[in-house]
């Protein structure tokens, strides 16, 4: 059977389905917030001790948050019968890490890279 185009050429045929805002909403903040800590993460901590006081918080955040990402989303997916309900969970987790962050980090600003 060979390829065709299809049928209807109506341009409003596609029609974006709600996960589409949810997914371009999150990629670029993940994209941003993770350069961003990693840079943050190396003013918060003394270089004798920096690469694991970095790497230890950052790599059992993503494990565990990453990691059980597809768990969550689909027993929240189960749970509402809503195929997108998931999607809400990675939203959820950057919106409190940020509100968190910003009001419990210290400001790093002007502080040397070498101290102890």
């Amino acid at each position: 059977m060979p390829l065709s185009l299809p049928r209807s050429r109506d341009r409003l045929a596609w029609q974006p389905s709600p996960a589409t805002g949810k997914v371009f909403f999150s990629a670029p903040a993940n994209a941003g917030l993770g350069r961003a800590i990693a840079a943050w993460l190396v003013e918060l901590f003394p270089a004798r001790i920096r690469y694991t006081s970095m790497s230890l918080p950052y790599h059992i955040g993503n494990g565990w948050f990453g990691g059980f990402l597809p768990t969550i989303a689909f027993a929240m997916v189960a749970a509402t019968g809503d195929i997108y309900y998931g999607l809400w969970y990675p939203i959820v987790i950057a919106i409190v890490t940020a509100v968190i962050g910003s009001l419990f980090m210290p400001e790093t600003h002007e502080r040397k890279l070498e101290h102890d």
